[in-house]
C-alpha cells in the first residue's frame, strides 16, 4: 500500500516514482550475486536473506542460485557489461572490499554496488571519518590521500572544501575507471536517451550515494538526453553539510525529471542511523519510508533517527558471535554427515540436516535477530514491494509453507509478542521450595542428579498449590 502523505505538485507521475523505486530495489539486491558458481549459496550460509530477497525476484530458489548475467537478462532485460570486484589497501592504508555490476540496454544502465554479506561485522569495524571531494586528484592516484580525513579541518574558517566519509569514497574512487569505461561511453550526446540508475544496499548504498554525486557534479543531465536516478536502500550516512548543500544546489537547476534521488528506509533500519548526526554526517535524497506494517510513504517528513555508535557496535558484536557459532555448527553438522559415495543407512538424519536452509528455518532465524537489524534486510524491503507492483514479481514457488504463507517479518513479529505474553508476575512464577520437608528430602537423596533436576523444574507454584488445597 502507498500513501499520498508527503506527496506534493510534482512533474513526476506517483507510478513513475514506484516504477523506478521498485526497479532500484531489484537491481541492488540481484549484486550479492555474481557469474562464479557457488557465491550465492556461500553468502546465504549464514545469511539466507540474501537467497530470500533473491528468491522474490526470481520466483524460486533454484532460479536465484542461477549466473548474474542469467538473472539480469531474464528478470530485468538487461545485457551484462562487467562485474565490479576491487579489494585490497591503497597506499594511504583504506580498505577496500567493492563489488557490484555495470549493465544496460537501449532505455537504461544500472550501476549497482553489493552489499555487505554481513550487516553485523560491517557494523562492528564502523568507522566515522571525513574526507574532502577532490574528485580529479584523487581519481588520478587511486585514492582519498594519506592523511585526508585531517585534511582542511584547521585554519580553514569553517570554509573548507565538502567532506564525505572517508571509507565509502575510497571504495567509489576504486571504480571510477570502470565507470569511465563502461559508462561514460553510453552518457555521451549522441547515444540514445537512458536512465543512468545507480543503486545499492546497506554498504553498496553508501557508495551509491557518492557514485550518485559523481554523476550529478560531473554531468550535465540538463543539457543531455540523459537523466539520473539513484536508489539507495538502508544507507547510512555518506555526507557533511557542506556537500548537502552542494548537491541541492545543483539539483535545484535540473528539471526534476532529470534527476531523482531516493532513499529508501524501512521502519526501524539501524544501518540508517549511523554514522551519528553528532559527528556531522548528513542523508541525501528524498525520504521513501517503509511503515512496519508495508505502507510506503513517499517525501516522507519523518525526522531522521539517530543512535548510540558504540550501542550499534556492541549489538553488532553480539549478533556477529551468535553468526560464527552458527558457522561453527554447520561445519560441524556436515563434518559428521556421511560421504556421499558410501551407503549409509542415516538416510533420515541427511534429510533433516539438509533442511537448515528451509522456509521455515529461515523464519526462525530471522525472528532471533534483534528488530533494528532485522529491518534491514534485503527481503523486508522487497516484500512490501510486492504489494504495490505486483506484476513486477513472478509467483513464489512451491518452497514456501502452505499453511502459512506470510513474510518471514511478519512470523518474527508474531514470535515477539508471544514472548512477551509469557512474562508473568513473578509472585506467579515463584517455585515451591524444593526439598522443604523431611520426605523431599529424602526422595531427593534418593534421585540421580538429572532427575533432581527435571524435578526442580517441574514443582508446582505457590499459586498451584492453594487451588489444590482449597478445593479439598
Amino acid at each position: 500500500m502507498v500513501t499520498k502523505s508527503g506527496l506534493q505538485e510534482s512533474v513526476i507521475s506517483n507510478d513513475s516514482r514506484i516504477n523506478s523505486v521498485v526497479k532500484g530495489m531489484k537491481c541492488a539486491s540481484l549484486a550479492i550475486t555474481d557469474n562464479k558458481e557457488g557465491t550465492l549459496a556461500s553468502v546465504s550460509r549464514l545469511n539466507p536473506w540474501h537467497e530470500e530477497a533473491l528468491r522474490i525476484i526470481t520466483g524460486s530458489k533454484e532460479e536465484a542460485h542461477k549466473p548474474l548475467t542469467y538473472l539480469l537478462k531474464e528478470y530485468m532485460d538487461l545485457d551484462f557489461d562487467c562485474e565490479i570486484d576491487e579489494s585490497g589497501v591503497t597506499p594511504g592504508g583504506h580498505f577496500l572490499d567493492t563489488q557490484g555490476y555495470i549493465a544496460h540496454n537501449d532505455e537504461m544502465i544500472v550501476l549497482a554496488y553489493r552489499c555487505t554479506t554481513s550487516v553485523f561485522d560491517w557494523l562492528t569495524n564502523l568507522n566515522s571519518t571525513a574526507s574532502e571531494w577532490e574528485i580529479e586528484e584523487d581519481v588520478n592516484q587511486g585514492f582519498s590521500g594519506y592523511c585526508s580525513s585531517m585534511e582542511g579541518l584547521c585554519c580553514n574558517g569553517g570554509q573548507g572544501k565538502p567532506r564525505v566519509h572517508t571509507g565509502f569514497y575510497n571504495n567509489f574512487l576504486s571504480t571510477v575507471p570502470i565507470i569511465e569505461k563502461h559508462i561514460a561511453p553510453l552518457l555521451a550526446e549522441d547515444q540514445p536517451p537512458r536512465t543512468l540508475h545507480v543503486v545499492g544496499h546497506s554498504l553498496g548504498a553508501g557508495i551509491a550515494t557518492l557514485a550518485a554525486v559523481y554523476f550529478l557534479l560531473e554531468y550535465d543531465f540538463s543539457a543531455l538526453p540523459h537523466s539520473l536516478v539513484s536508489v539507495t536502500a538502508g544507507s547510512p550516512r555518506a555526507v557533511f553539510a557542506q556537500m548537502k548543500e552542494v548537491v541541492e544546489e545543483r539539483m535545484s537547476i535540473m528539471p526534476e525529471e532529470k534527476v531523482q534521488l531516493y532513499r529508501v528506509v524501512r521502519n526501524k533500519d539501524v544501518v540508517a542511523t549511523v554514522p551519528p548526526a553528532i559527528l556531522g554526517f548528513h542523508h541525501l535524497g528524498s525520504l521513501v519510508h517503509i511503515a512496519q506494517d508495508g505502507t510506503i510513504t513517499f517525501n516522507s517528513n519523518i525526522p531522521d533517527r539517530d543512535t548510540d555508535e558504540d550501542r550499534v557496535k556492541i549489538a553488532a558484536a553480539r549478533q556477529l558471535k551468535c553468526e560464527k557459532s552458527r558457522s561453527e555448527e554447520l561445519e560441524n553438522n556436515e563434518r559428521a554427515l556421511p560421504d556421499a559415495n558410501e551407503e549409509s543407512d542415516e538416510e533420515d538424519d541427511v534429510d533433516d540436516a539438509s533442511s537448515l536452509d528451509s522456509s521455515d528455518s529461515y523464519k526462525l532465524k530471522i525472528s532471533k535477530i534483534p528488530k533494528a537489524f532485522r529491518d534491514h534486510m534485503p527481503d523486508f524491503y522487497l516484500n512490501p514491494m510486492k504489494n504495490i507492483k505486483p506484476g513486477n514479481f513472478p509467483t513464489m514457488d512451491e518452497d514456501a509453507d502452505e499453511e502459512d504463507t506470510s513474510p518471514a517479518e511478519e512470523q518474527a513479529d508474531v514470535v515477539e509478542e508471544r514472548k512477551k505474553k509469557k512474562k508473568f508476575p513473578f509472585s506467579l512464577q515463584r517455585k515451591k521450595k524444593v526439598g522443604s520437608t523431611p520426605q523431599e528430602k529424602e526422595e531427593m537423596v534418593k534421585m540421580p542428579s538429572t532427575k533432581k533436576k527435571w524435578w526442580s523444574r517441574n514443582q508446582r507454584t505457590d499459586h498451584e498449590l492453594a487451588v489444590e488445597q482449597s478445593a479439598q
